[in-house]
Order: structure tokens, then sequence, then C-alpha cells
């Protein structure tokens, strides 16, 4: 038991005192003769039960521990920039992915109309190609068979004996050639040829 005999208390202030750690030199008395008294040393023990009851345990010994609502508070706006950060980075990819995706659009449809006009020109070319084939067959086709009617005009004036000079030979005429004086004439009507005095 503490040694209280220097303090003005009764004895039964000084025994509750004793049992509950309380040092008396710490409790103004209500008596106003300065004696403390048991009611003092109990409400003394109540107010410093209160008081403990008040301060949380996570707090005590710390001046910079945040008070009531203040770590939730700091929490909450931690978060709510962290979602802000990541709607704004979400935001962010978002808009590239579309630019890419427009680009690439871009890029298929420049490519495909690029091998549209290639394959319209290739397709024009060969048609031309085809074209120009078929005129210079047809070109040398109708080349040969004038040969041809020339060498068998040629040949019927050799090979018959009424042919005589300066006679129309009209049963000689083979696709537009003309016999005249024992030779073809491709391309002349009978009248230039009777013009001319080649034929009667």
């Amino acid at each position: 038991m503490p040694e209280q005999t220097e303090i003005n208390a009764t004895e039964a202030a000084i025994e509750l005192a004793a049992q509950n750690n309380v040092d008396l030199s710490q409790i103004t008395p209500a008596n106003p003769q300065g004696r403390i008294g048991q009611p003092d040393v109990q409400k003394y023990i109540e107010a410093q039960a209160n008081k403990d009851a008040e301060t949380p345990e996570t707090n005590e010994g710390s001046d910079d521990a945040p008070k009531d609502g203040e770590g939730t508070q700091g929490e909450d706006t931690a978060e709510k920039e962290a979602a802000a950060k990541a709607a704004e980075e979400q935001a962010e990819a978002d808009a590239k992915a579309k630019s890419d995706q427009e680009a690439q659009e871009a890029a298929d449809k420049e490519a495909a109309d690029l091998k549209a006009k290639e394959d319209e020109a290739k397709a024009q070319a060969d048609k031309e190609a085809e074209e120009l084939a078929a005129k210079e067959a047809q070109e040398l086709a109708d080349q040969e068979a004038a040969e041809k009617a020339e060498e068998e005009a040629a040949k019927a004036v050799d090979e018959s004996p009424k042919v005589k000079k300066g006679t129309a030979l009209s049963n000689f005429k083979h696709d537009g050639v003309y016999v005249a004086q024992g030779k073809p004439y491709k391309g002349k009507d009978e009248a230039a040829l009777r013009k001319q005095g080649l034929i009667k």
C-alpha cells in the first residue's frame, strides 16, 4: 500500500485509492476543509475509466494517430483517385484501340480499291490483247485468202486456151480479184479495169 501520511484523506478514501492504484495527490476534494473522502476517490476512478474508454487503444501514446474517421476518409480518397486513374487509362486504351481499328480499316479499303483497279486494268489489257490477236488473225486469214485467190486466178489464166489479151475474164473473178491480160488485179472493180484499158 502506498504511503499516504501526507495526504488529508479518510481511511475509506485511502483504502479505495490503494485498491485501485490511485494517487490521492491527483484528487481535488469536494470537502471545504480539504479532506479527501471516499466519494472523491470513487468519482476520480469513474472519471479515469470514462477517459480511458473514450481513447482508442490503437491511439495511445501517439499524438500523430489519426482522429476518428480520418483514416477511413483518407482510404476513400485514395480509392477514388485510383479508380479515376484506372478509368482514364482505360479511356486512353479504348481510344487508341479505336484509332488503330479505323487506321486498319482505311488501309484495308485502300488495298481493296488498289486491287480492284489492278484487276480492272488487267481485264482491259487482256481484252485488248484478245481483240488485237483476233484482228491480226483475221487480217492474216484475209491475206491468205487473197493470195490463194490470186494464185487460183493466175493458174486459171495460164491453163485456159480461151484467154486473149485484153479480154474481160469475169468468170475468173474470185473474191474481188479480176484477171486481165494474164495478171490478177486485187481490189480493183471491173469499171476501173475497163477505164485503164486492161479489160474490154
